[in-house]
């Protein structure tokens, strides 16, 4: 081969093949130097951190504190998360200060039968099966079924954040007030696209963790229940429910021969069997008691 001339087995831009094995090793030996063995304080294993950067603990302990503080970040701050919480859910302000104790004795008395799953949901869990609550207007039916929300949110919060840290808090309720729901849902399905978007909504409460229906009843049915399209959509969505055994609450100024006659044996079967139905005769109006009138 003359001068000049390169060999053609040796790339360009490379010099003696037998000096990469040797920068190969320096590569590593000044990887290695960057990392030191140090022993977890917490779990007593051994571990590599860096020098200029040194972990005090494992990953896994590491995970584990933080979660710790996690947890009693989510605790503290309860009292300053829930409102907003329960405003996502879909409660209104004055839904949202319920509480369990001014629940009225006679509707508190129904509901702590041991098929309700009162005190499963008071401790932040949440019963294979919902129910329903039939009675008059202004009977506290809603303030109920917040208060119990409210505490199980809370309760659920404290018993997982130790394991979950703020995921905790990850919204599981969706709360719907019927008549509200029927008239926007109403108004989308003219829109375009609109129709894509009940479908999504619905979707999303046929498979929430718990869903509250408020107020069965109190919307505007338009002609016959079969022909009206709203109404469907509510057949639809206790069926999915129903069939995926997902627990459902509801309230509803009907009666049941009144709930049966207005939407049907079918619906009335789906909607009852799968969350009994309580009947709360109750003699006042609270919201006019407590306005003294």
């Amino acid at each position: 081969m003359s001068n000049g001339e390169q060999d053609a087995t040796v790339p360009r831009g490379t010099s003696d093949a037998s000096e990469a094995p040797s920068d190969f090793i320096g590569l590593v030996e000044r990887m290695r130097a960057r990392f030191v063995e140090v022993t977890c304080p917490v779990c007593k294993a051994t571990f590599p951190t860096r020098v200029d950067a040194p972990r005090d603990r494992c990953e896994k302990c590491e995970a584990a504190n933080g979660l710790t503080a996690q947890a009693a970040h989510v605790i503290a701050s309860i009292e300053r998360w829930m409102p907003r919480w329960l405003a996502t859910a879909g409660l209104s302000v004055r839904e949202a200060s319920a509480a369990i104790e001014r629940i009225p004795d006679p509707l508190l008395a129904k509901l702590k039968s041991p098929r309700r799953g009162l005190d499963r949901l008071i401790s932040g869990g949440l019963p294979e099966a919902g129910f329903g609550i039939s009675g008059p207007a202004g009977c506290g039916k809603s303030f109920a079924l917040a208060a119990l929300f409210k505490a199980n949110a809370r309760a659920r919060w404290v018993a997982r954040a130790a394991s979950e840290g703020t995921k905790a808090t990850k919204l599981y309720l969706s709360w719907l007030r019927w008549p509200e729901v029927v008239n926007d849902m109403r108004v989308r399905s003219t829109r375009d696209g609109g129709l894509n978007e009940v479908d999504s909504l619905m979707r999303k409460w046929a498979t929430v963790e718990a869903l509250v229906i408020d107020d069965i009843g109190g919307e505007r049915v338009r002609g016959e229940y079969g022909e009206d399209w709203m109404a469907s959509q509510l057949d639809i969505l206790i069926d999915r429910r129903y069939n995926d055994m997902m627990p459902t609450w509801y309230t509803t100024n009907l009666a049941p021969p009144d709930l049966l006659d207005r939407y049907g044996a079918r619906f009335f079967s789906r909607l009852t069997g799968g969350s009994p139905l309580i009947v709360y005769d109750a003699k006042a109006d609270l919201r006019l008691v407590k306005e003294g009138t």
